[in-house]
């Protein structure tokens, strides 16, 4: 009998991007009687953003039961024929059908030489971000409040080095606002807490 058959709680994360999206929905769709669900995914080489309309279809429309979804799903697509288009509205559009109070979406365009084609002004339900296996150019994003505002962010995963360099070590007033109410900090390199640190997370302390 197939054990994942009975299953009615499940939980799957990966800090790595990875291409088995289609293998990992084969796998979901032998849980039907799931009644909670969290997912994390980072997704490469497609060339499709997986937006609600997928996550309905492929996942939700086999579980009848659930009745918590907490999920992050990140597509990394190699976008060099530019007639695809798409906005952030066109996603946030699909994420309305799948019963979601908290869902926010992000898309970020960057050309081949970095620069910023698009860019996403506020995520008011955005507490928890991860970019510790993003490039440079996220951190960059979310945290400049000329590109983002994230006003309840509170826990933050990033490179140290990464950190360091957009906030030009804790000095840099774009991106000062952004990380006032930040009280967790997750990292894999060490921090030192200088008073430009301190001042420039002061939740931290609080």
């Amino acid at each position: 009998m197939d054990k994942l058959f009975n299953l009615k709680c499940f939980s799957l994360e990966s800090f790595y991007r990875f291409q088995q999206y289609d293998k990992i929905v084969s796998l979901l769709r032998r849980m039907s009687y799931l009644e909670k669900l969290t997912l994390y995914l980072p997704i490469k080489d497609r060339n499709r953003v997986i937006d609600g309309t997928y996550v309905q279809r492929d996942i939700l429309d086999y579980m009848s039961l659930l009745h918590s979804f907490t999920f992050y799903i990140c597509t990394y697509v190699e976008t060099v024929d530019l007639s695809y288009k798409l906005t952030s509205e066109d996603i946030q559009q699909t994420l309305t059908g799948i019963g979601q109070q908290h869902a926010i979406n992000g898309l970020m365009t960057f050309s081949s030489d970095n620069c910023q084609l698009h860019s996403i002004i506020e995520y008011p339900h955005l507490t928890i971000l991860d970019l510790e296996n993003a490039d440079k150019d996220y951190v960059e994003q979310f945290l400049n409040e000329t590109k983002a505002y994230v006003p309840c962010l509170t826990k933050l995963g990033v490179f140290v080095h990464d950190l360091k360099v957009v906030t030009k070590d804790f000095t840099r007033e774009e991106t000062r606002r952004n990380c006032a109410k930040v009280k967790q900090i997750l990292t894999l390199g060490s921090l030192v807490h200088s008073e430009d640190f301190c001042l420039y997370f002061p939740s931290l302390y609080k």
